[in-house]
């Protein structure tokens, strides 16, 4: 005669369900230590993520002019080259 019998072990429980919470709090604090970053993703500070994506499109723009600087000055060099032959 087989008989099944379920139990429950509320403990065991408590303490498998803290530590998946404490085996992903290990992998993020990992992760923002293996990427040597302050944030790796919005979640971890959606103001400051913000701002690096602002300054970062910023600083993207003045690349972008600078270069455009410099193809306008190799312009006017031609230019002014061909006018003085």
């Amino acid at each position: 005669m087989n008989s099944f019998r379920l139990q429950s072990n509320p403990t065991s429980t408590f303490a498998y369900s803290q530590l998946n919470k404490t085996q992903a709090l290990l992998n993020k604090n990992i992760q923002r230590l293996s990427s040597g970053l302050r944030i790796n993703s919005a979640a971890d500070d959606t103001a400051g993520s913000a701002m690096a994506t602002r300054m970062t499109n910023q600083i993207r723009g003045m690349h972008q002019a600078n270069r455009n600087s410099r193809d306008t000055n190799n312009l006017l060099a031609t230019t002014e080259a061909g006018l003085n032959n």
